[in-house]
């Protein structure tokens, strides 16, 4: 069982007498803010680590983005709010109730197309007679095509979410002390 919350963040005798308690109650993983490493030696368990959101490197190109979080949490395990992570430190939450992404259209769309052709769809199906012609679009649909239009562009922009936080993720354990550290996100 792991305890992780606002009272998670207690520092000195009071984290001292909630990772005693919690012990005592048959958690085998408390987090405190400022010394896990310290309990991580007393008790065995492991401690978790996180933010409320990470940057938002939009994946219309995966090596960039890949690059990006990579070197941001480089960073953030280095000299930034990560630092001093303890060893043990097992999971990761990348965010807390995240929305999605909002791509812009001008930059989503030439990944947008490539994506839509790796789909096997066709210009046709949004009215257009090339590839060059279709551009992502959330706008409100007022015709057939602009509908099919909008049903892609939404589950484009639902794909980059995920890609995005995959990447974060894969940033995150590269880079935390332990590369065996889980992240998530906390969808609740």
């Amino acid at each position: 069982l792991l305890f992780s919350n606002a009272w998670g963040y207690t520092t000195g005798g009071a984290a001292e007498y909630m990772v005693k308690s919690f012990r005592l109650m048959g958690l085998n993983s408390v987090v405190t803010s400022d010394d896990a490493a310290k309990y991580e030696t007393l008790y065995g368990w492991h401690s978790q680590g996180g933010q409320y959101g990470p940057p938002g490197f939009i994946p219309y190109d995966t090596e960039t983005a890949r690059k990006q979080f990579k070197d941001y949490y480089t960073t953030f395990f280095a000299s930034g709010k990560g630092k001093g992570s303890a060893p043990g430190m097992l999971i990761f939450q990348l965010a807390d109730e995240p929305g999605e992404v909002n791509p812009d259209p001008k930059a989503a769309s030439p990944a947008f197309r490539q994506w839509l052709a790796d789909q096997a769809l066709k210009p046709d199906l949004f009215g257009k007679g090339t590839w060059e012609d279709v551009n992502f679009s959330l706008a409100a649909p007022k015709t057939p095509e602009e509908t099919r239009l909008h049903y892609w562009s939404r589950k484009y922009r639902s794909y980059l979410t995920t890609r995005m936080f995959a990447l974060a993720a894969e940033g995150v354990r590269a880079a935390a002390p332990n590369h065996d550290v889980q992240a998530y996100v906390a969808l609740s």
